[in-house]
C-alpha cells in the first residue's frame, strides 16, 4: 500500500509503533506493508501475515539483516571485481596442488575471507527449520556436502557460501524472487550433464528478464560479473564435480515459488517474473484481489508510471552514449 494510506490505518486504529515491512512490493517504491501477526507453520519456516495482502510472506526480512546484507554485497562486489582469469588459475591451483606444499596458503586466504564476512552474518543466523522452503532445502543440501568435505579449508568454503546464500535468500526478497523465478526453467538433468552450459543459460534468462537501468546500480551487471567467473571456474575438475553433487542431492521443486510467492511478484517493477510484463502481472494480480484490489490499484498506477519515467531516462542515456560512440 502507499504510504499515506498505511499512516491513515495507523491513526484510525490508534495502533503504536506496528512493525511496517517496507518495499514489499517492489524496491524503492515507497510502499509498505503492516505486520498483524506471525506464524511458525510446523513444516518449518515463518509466515509474516500482513494487512490488506492475500497470502502471508515467506522469510524473515529484518529490516537491520537487510542493511547487513548490503555491507556484504559490498564486499563480495569488491572482490568479484578484483577477481580475473590469473587470479582463478592461482586459486584453483591452490586446491589442485598437494596440502604440504600450500595447505598454510590455502587456509590463510580461506581464513581471510571468512572473517571479512562471518562478523556480519552470525548476527542473523536462525535455526535452520525457521528458514523459508526454498532456503531450508539450500541449507539441507550444504550440510550434506559439508560432512562429506574431509579437507578443513574446503569445509570452511563451503559454510560461508551456505551461510551467505541461506541469508540473502530469506532476508533478500530481490535474490530470493529472481532464484526462485530462474529455477522454474532449470532442468537437474541437464544441469548434472553439464553444469556450465545449464547455469550459463540461467544467467541468460535473467539478463532477458531485468529491468536492468543506470538509475538502480544494474542487477544485470552482477549477474555479467557473476556469470563470467562462473564460466572461468567451472572449467575446473574440483569446481565442476562440486556443482555436479550439489545438483544431484537438490529438490529443485522446492526452490520454484508457489502461489503466494507469485502474488508478491506481480506487483514488481524491476525484473519481468515469469517472462511477463508488468501490465499482464498487474491484471493478474488485480483478479486475486478481487473487491481488495482497491487498495493497491493507486499502487499500481504509480509503478507503471514510474517504470515508463524510468524507460524515458534509459532511452535517453542510450541516446547519447550511441551519438558519443558516433562521434568516435
Amino acid at each position: 500500500m502507499i504510504c499515506h494510506h498505511i499512516q491513515k490505518i495507523i491513526q484510525e486504529q490508534g495502533w503504536i509503533n506496528p512493525i511496517i515491512l517496507r518495499d514489499v512490493d517492489g524496491p524503492g517504491t515507497g510502499n509498505g506493508a503492516i505486520m498483524t501477526m506471525q506464524a511458525r507453520p510446523k513444516e518449518g519456516g515463518r509466515l509474516t501475515y500482513l494487512l490488506g495482502y492475500k497470502y502471508p510472506y515467506k522469510g524473515n526480512p529484518e529490516e537491520s539483516g537487510v542493511n547487513d546484507i548490503h555491507v556484504i554485497k559490498k564486499i563480495i562486489h569488491f572482490a568479484l571485481k578484483a577477481i580475473n582469469k590469473p587470479i582463478i588459475v592461482a586459486l584453483g591451483l591452490l586446491f589442485i596442488a598437494p596440502k604440504w606444499l600450500v595447505g598454510g596458503i590455502r587456509e590463510a586466504i580461506v581464513d581471510y575471507f571468512y572473517s571479512l564476512i562471518e562478523w556480519k552474518i552470525y548476527l542473523h543466523l536462525i535455526k535452520p527449520e525457521k528458514y523459508c522452503p526454498c532456503a531450508r532445502e539450500l541449507y539441507r543440501v550444504f550440510t550434506i556436502l559439508i560432512e562429506r568435505k574431509k579437507d578443513s579449508a574446503m569445509k570452511k568454503i563451503l559454510t560461508l557460501a551456505r551461510d551467505v546464500f541461506c541469508m540473502f535468500i530469506e532476508m533478500d526478497s530481490a535474490y530470493k524472487f529472481r532464484f526462485q523465478d530462474v529455477m522454474v526453467e532449470a532442468d537437474k538433468f541437464a544441469f548434472y550433464q553439464n553444469p556450465g552450459k545449464e547455469m550459463d543459460k540461467l544467467f541468460q534468462i535473467l539478463l532477458d528478464r531485468e529491468i536492468d537501468n543506470k538509475t538502480t546500480g544494474g542487477m544485470g551487471s552482477k549477474w555479467k560479473r557473476l556469470r563470467k567467473l562462473i564460466r572461468l571456474g567451472i572449467k575446473f575438475p574440483l569446481i565442476k564435480n562440486l556443482v555436479k553433487e550439489f545438483v544431484r542431492e537438490l529438490d529443485f521443486e522446492k526452490l520454484k515459488p508457489d502461489e503466494g510467492d507469485r502474488y508478491f511478484n506481480m506487483l514488481r517493477t524491476d525484473y519481468c517474473f515469469e517472462g511477463k510484463s508488468l501490465e499482464t502481472r498487474i491484471e493478474e494480480r488485480k483478479i486475486i484481489e478481487g473487491d481488495n484490489w482497491k487498495n493497491f490499484e493507486e499502487l499500481a498506477n504509480c509503478f507503471i508510471k514510474d517504470r515508463d519515467n524510468l524507460k524515458k531516462i534509459v532511452d535517453e542515456l542510450s541516446k547519447k552514449q550511441m551519438e558519443e560512440q558516433s562521434r568516435r
